[in-house]
Order: structure tokens, then sequence, then C-alpha cells
């Protein structure tokens, strides 16, 4: 089975400068700043996210059904796609409507389209040799944050970290 463009992209040595393969989506570069056009395709009546995750070529989220406060769905966006919503069970903290009111929030007030500059700032940050950035999550900061953050993520062979940015994408904290 031929591996997936990400990982044919990665390859064993991974640069968080590599290209994409050609033609496909990256969410990482030039596509981030579509994804809320993305968002605006698929919930035109609006959202309220609890996560949004963003890979190089898709991007997960779990998002709260506008019908059924209590119910939350994991859709994915994948080659060009959404795929049918599966079903999130909640945990914890999330008993009630005003429990996940607390942790959503409206991905159009998030600066995806900063995601590119992001990607490339991280690995300076961090203290991580031969840095490449697995992917960027964009959720609440909780328990100890109640601010959306877009948080991105650094691998290494010998070590990993992340950098924190507020959701206009300025820098607020590294994590080696």
């Amino acid at each position: 089975m031929p591996a997936s463009p990400w990982r044919r992209w990665r390859g064993l040595n991974p640069s968080a400068t590599a290209p994409p393969p050609a033609g496909a989506v990256d969410y990482f570069g030039a596509d981030a700043a579509a994804i809320p056009a993305r968002f605006k395709e698929k919930f035109p009546q609006g959202v309220r996210a609890l996560e949004v995750i963003v890979y190089p070529d898709y991007i997960f989220t779990n998002v709260q059904d506008s019908a059924q406060k209590m119910h939350v769905d994991r859709y994915q966006l994948r080659d060009g796609r959404w795929r049918e919503p599966t079903p999130v069970k909640l945990f914890g903290n999330l008993k009630t409507e005003a429990d996940i009111a607390a942790v959503t929030f409206d991905p159009n007030e998030v600066a995806f389209a900063e995601i590119s500059k992001l990607v490339k700032d991280a690995p300076a940050r961090v203290k991580v040799e031969t840095p490449s950035i697995s992917h960027v999550t964009v959720k609440r900061g909780l328990p100890f944050e109640k601010e959306v953050l877009i948080r991105v993520f650094v691998t290494g062979p010998r070590g990993n970290g992340f950098v924190e940015y507020d959701k206009k994408g300025t820098f607020m904290k590294a994590h080696d």
C-alpha cells in the first residue's frame, strides 16, 4: 500500500520547509487562509467548535450540533470534501449545555490565515533538534487559559514541543 502524501512529504528526515506534493492541499501554507470559507461552506448557519486540528492535508473538527446542543460531532475535511460526521463521547466536565458552551468558540474569530506564518515561526521558538511541524490545534486553553489558543506542535527525533499563539496569531509562549 503506498504511503499517504503526508507520509511521503515528511519522509524519513522531515523538514518544516519541505513543499507538499504537487496538486495537494496545503493547510500549513497557502490553503490555510481558505479554512474559514470551508467552514462556512459546511456550516452556512454558523458553528461552535470545541477544537480544530489542522494537518498539512486534512482537518478534523469537533463541533456542537446546533439542533441538539448536548451532541458533539467530529467532522473531517479531506481531499476537498467534508466526510460524514461521527459522534463524540463527552467526558469530564462536559455534562450540560452550559459546560459545552463554555468550551466552544466561533471558528470565524480565529486567524487561520496566520497558520502558514506560525508553522514557520514555531521551530525557532523551541529547542527541538531537526524540527518539523506535526499539527496545529485551535481550542480553548482550559483549564489554565480561558482564551482560544493556536498551538503549533513541533516534533524531532530527540524531543517535542509546542508554541502557543492567541487566536489572532500573536506569540504567547513556547513549551520545550
